[in-house]
């Protein structure tokens, strides 16, 4: 058996987590420290190939998250995608679509920067979510295995738009 170990500056000792698959660390209360800890955002800007190439070499490890969000965002237009996973196959899915969500990413990332990895940053984002847009629950769906797979069928309906998308993993 593998044992990870993440040490995090504000703690005095280090969370061990005993998982021998890391994409299973989710699960955890260890979890959600490193998750919150080590919160991630990635934006690419382009038209649908460029970021579906961006896309692909994407870092964020969505296996390894309890909750994240895709954010698309064109001229005139945007659509938020919050996936959560309920078991180690399935999703919830929640979706919003409008004009515009200029505020919400930065607010999510000041509230990020702010927390320090100390709190629930899954938790938090969802709140300021639910307080900035209306999210319809799309339902559950089986656990994308990535950031492409997740986000991809979005993006492919803007073509040749420009856009910015950004992918936000949070616990």
């Amino acid at each position: 058996m593998t044992t990870n170990t993440i040490t995090s500056t504000r703690m005095q000792e280090p969370v061990v987590d005993q998982i021998e698959d890391t994409t299973q660390r989710w699960q955890t209360t260890d979890g959600c420290v490193w998750a919150s800890f080590e919160a991630q955002v990635d934006s690419f800007y382009g038209d649908s190939a460029v970021i579906l190439k961006n896309l692909k070499a994407l870092p964020l490890d969505v296996r390894e998250r309890r909750l994240y969000m895709f954010l698309l965002e064109t001229k005139g237009r945007a659509e938020l995608l919050l996936f959560e996973r309920v078991d180690e196959n399935n999703c919830n899915v929640w979706r919003w679509s409008g004009e515009e969500v200029k505020e919400l990413k930065f607010y999510i990332e000041d509230m990020m920067l702010a927390n320090r990895g100390i709190s629930c940053v899954g938790e938090q984002a969802k709140s300021i979510i639910g307080e900035m847009v209306s999210l319809k629950e799309e339902g559950s769906i089986p656990a994308p295995v990535s950031a492409y797979s997740a986000f991809a069928h979005t993006v492919k309906k803007y073509d040749n738009h420009y856009m910015r998308v950004s992918a936000f993993g949070f616990c």
